[in-house]
């Protein structure tokens, strides 16, 4: 089980400045925070739920096998902390409006945004690209 997070407050906020006040120029922007909350996630079959699963059948497939032989067959266990954080982002946005003509505008935005604790693969038992070979099956 995986301890449940009631914090996540996901702020928002948002502007919008008619510079001018001749509704010419416009200033607009926001911010927020977003949280993912799923953190089981099994990239090759969208989850880990039966039935769209992997069988775990106690082989390890390599990462990348050396030239002219196969890699073995199976699938890598894998495992997930219980107290880790949510994985969240924060979103902004900065844009300007101008009116040139009428019915005419231009408009200049910047985006970002900045990930936060996101879901990340590591092998902890990686076989070096050294001893590969000793490891694929003949």
């Amino acid at each position: 089980m995986i301890d449940q997070n009631n914090h996540a407050i996901a702020p928002r906020l948002g502007f919008a400045w008619d510079i001018t006040g001749k509704q010419k120029s416009v200033l607009r922007g926001g911010i927020g925070q977003f949280f993912q909350r799923d953190r089981l996630y099994n990239d090759d079959f969208g989850g880990i739920d039966p039935p769209f699963n992997s069988a775990i059948n106690g082989t390890r497939t390599l990462d990348v096998a050396p030239a002219g032989l196969s890699p073995s067959s199976g699938v890598s266990s894998r495992a997930f902390s219980t107290s880790s954080n949510l994985m969240n982002t924060w979103q902004w946005n900065l844009t300007a409006e101008q009116e040139l003509f009428k019915n005419t505008k231009i408009e200049v935005a910047y985006v970002g945004s900045r990930g936060i604790h996101l879901l990340s693969k590591e092998d902890i038992n990686q076989v070096f690209p050294g001893s590969r070979a000793k490891f694929i099956a003949t």
